[in-house]
């Protein structure tokens, strides 16, 4: 799943954004509306970590949702990776 996906898909992902990065508020996921550079800048901001980790997180947000597309098609599972709040 490329991010142009994750925006695509933006509301029904909702949940697992929240359940990942817990102190994400509804309000925040409306004003992100699947722009990338507002998560990372939300989630730094709500977390307090550098930028790089956010990043990081992010990235194995992206590498998730990938490998569960990937298991939806029955094209094989990777396994999840999970981020440190």
């Amino acid at each position: 799943m490329t991010w142009e996906q994750i925006r695509g898909a933006w509301k029904e992902l909702r949940g697992t954004l929240r359940t990942r990065w817990n102190k994400l508020t509804e309000t925040d996921l409306d004003q992100i509306g699947g722009d990338r550079t507002r998560l990372v800048a939300t989630l730094q901001s709500r977390y307090g970590t550098s930028r790089e980790q956010i990043e990081q997180q992010v990235a194995e947000f992206e590498s998730t949702m990938v490998a569960d597309a990937h298991s939806a098609k029955g094209q094989g599972s990777a396994p999840r990776q999970t981020a440190k709040n």
